[in-house]
């Protein structure tokens, strides 16, 4: 079943499938401190975000 996710710049929203987002999570796991680092830029809480869309795509801590 897909799921729906929002893209960043025009709030449109893209269609995406579980192995979509396994690598995505995969890819995360593996790049923790740039994606961190990524979301400092974004929020006041760069960890807080960053565990909260790691979450949000089905992933654990």
């Amino acid at each position: 079943m897909p799921s729906f996710i929002y893209t960043h710049e025009d709030n449109t929203m893209i269609e995406v499938d579980e192995s979509d987002l396994a690598t995505i999570r995969d890819f995360i796991g593996q790049c923790w401190t740039d994606f961190v680092a990524f979301n400092e830029d974004r929020s006041d809480d760069g960890i807080t975000e960053a565990e909260r869309l790691y979450r949000a795509i089905g992933g654990e801590e």
